[in-house]
């Protein structure tokens, strides 16, 4: 199991990903909050068994 942190302000996020023993899957990284990013944020960490949803 994987836990995602997500810490959103006004104009981006912080994403990063650990395994449930704390093993770094992603490392921090900002996403601004454009459609582009936030795409690639889907398509860079989506699998076919996940389900993404972006508002």
């Amino acid at each position: 199991m994987y836990s995602v942190g997500v810490n959103i302000a006004k104009e981006k996020s912080v994403v990063a990903i650990l395994t449930e023993y704390g093993e770094i899957v992603a490392t921090p990284k900002i996403y601004e909050h454009t459609r582009r990013a936030l795409l690639d944020l889907s398509k860079r960490y989506a699998r076919p068994s996940y389900r993404l949803f972006l508002f």
